[in-house]
């Protein structure tokens, strides 16, 4: 009977202890009656954590990555403002430097265009100009031109004194002048026209003496022989027309100095 009744209080006992379990919440209750399951709600809840730590870890790059491009994006455009007020700053800058320089580009052609008016106007004081004389054209300065034209207009007006003077300062300012040998011709003939022969053997022994291969010298030869003979001077014009003839043999001046010869060497009637 003790035995029955040791076998009956445990009987209630785990009567009582499971009606005291059936008050527990049902995780404890399974925890209770099974760990295995318990180890896997643990890797299970860690595992779930885990894949939380990593999408909030995600999430703050991502907040960060938007926020680091937010503030490229501010700086970018903070940037491009800076820029803007830049090249507004250096368009209206460009545009009062445009007009200081368009001023200064416009007084630049107004000094250029006067300065080479200007150039101009001495070049044309000094450029050679022609003249037009034995069928030729001689270039020389303005200055020259203008005397030389004045004494031959003075000569062809029947001026003779008057161009015998002109071209007597021909002579003296334009010594080495294209038209000096012309110059002195001219001015010894004009003598002789108006007989004054000291004149005239001057101005034409000159040219002899200067220019001796000119082709105006074999005229000037000719009426310095006249000269000279009107002077009284037949040696010397006997000379100067054999000078003639030996420099200048095949031109007329040449033939008209040998008949001259001849009449000179012929004795005079009586």
């Amino acid at each position: 009977m003790i035995l029955t009744s040791r076998r009956h209080l445990r009987s209630r006992a785990l009567a009582s202890g499971l009606l005291w379990l059936a008050g527990l919440s049902p995780l404890a209750a399974q925890g209770l009656f099974s760990d295995d399951e318990a180890r896997r709600a643990i890797l299970d809840l860690r595992a779930k954590v885990a894949t939380l730590e990593t999408e909030n870890q995600a999430l703050i790059n991502r907040l960060d990555g938007m926020a680091k491009g937010q503030l490229d994006l501010f700086s970018q455009l903070e940037k491009l403002r800076a820029e803007l007020a830049s090249l507004r700053g250096g368009v209206e800058q460009n545009s009062q430097a445009t007009s200081v320089t368009a001023r200064q580009q416009k007084e630049l052609f107004q000094s250029l265009e006067s300065q080479l008016a200007q150039a101009k106007e001495r070049l044309a004081k000094v450029e050679p100009q022609p003249v037009e004389i034995g069928g030729q054209s001689v270039l020389v300065p303005p200055e020259e031109k203008q005397l030389f034209e004045q004494a031959r207009g003075q000569m062809q007006s029947k001026d003779f004194k008057a161009a015998a003077a002109s071209f007597y300062r021909f002579n003296q300012r334009f010594d080495g002048s294209a038209l000096a040998a012309h110059a002195l011709n001219y001015e010894g003939t004009l003598h002789y026209a108006m007989k004054n022969y000291p004149s005239a053997r001057r101005a034409l022994e000159a040219l002899v003496e200067r220019h001796p291969d000119h082709p105006v010298t074999a005229d000037g030869m000719l009426t310095l022989a006249s000269a000279q003979l009107e002077s009284e001077r037949p040696t010397q014009a006997r000379q100067t027309l054999q000078a003639l003839v030996k420099k200048f043999p095949s031109s007329p001046q040449a033939k008209m100095a040998t008949d001259r010869l001849k009449s000179l060497a012929a004795p005079k009637k009586k």
